[in-house]
């Protein structure tokens, strides 16, 4: 079944140009995924920790100091924790080490130059998997698709 999910999570990321337009972005990510379900007809609470790598072409359009981004690529993501809680029958499982995930990502977005060597962005992300390997203990919840804003600082050197 599906259900929400909030993330959190924070990149490191170069830019590398190609050109005035197109520019290769890889980087690592953290994201913290966390859940309410029903298992067995009890709240549970879980929480997925991944490291991710992802590659994208980024498209850029405009020369001032406002310009608009688009992001195509591809990820790669570790589930390094799990933890499921079960308050009401005293639950508390923690399993690491569970797989990887591969798939698609894209996004658009807003970046203003505010000084010489600093920007802010703006976007819309997505991700979706196209490809999981997960132990067999970790059926409780996958994540498959993705749909977020994300806000972004980048120091340019």
């Amino acid at each position: 079944y599906k259900t929400n999910a909030t993330i959190y999570g924070g990149t490191f990321a170069k830019e590398f140009k190609l050109s005035e337009s197109y520019s290769i972005l890889a980087g690592v990510e953290h994201m913290r995924v966390r859940s309410d379900i029903q298992l067995a007809g009890e709240n549970a609470f879980i929480s997925q920790n991944f490291l991710q790598v992802p590659v994208n072409i980024r498209m850029h359009v405009g020369e001032d100091r406002t310009t608009l981004y688009l992001d195509l690529g591809l990820y790669g993501a570790y589930l390094y924790k799990s933890k499921v809680e079960i308050i009401s029958e005293g639950v508390d499982e923690t399993e690491k080490g569970l797989g990887f995930n591969f798939g698609l990502a894209g996004g658009f977005g807003v970046s203003h130059l505010v000084a010489q060597n600093l920007k802010f962005q703006f976007g819309f992300h997505s991700q979706t998997d196209f490809l999981q390997s997960y132990k067999e203990a970790n059926t409780k919840i996958e994540l498959k698709e993705v749909y977020a804003l994300k806000l972004g600082v980048s120091i340019l050197f």
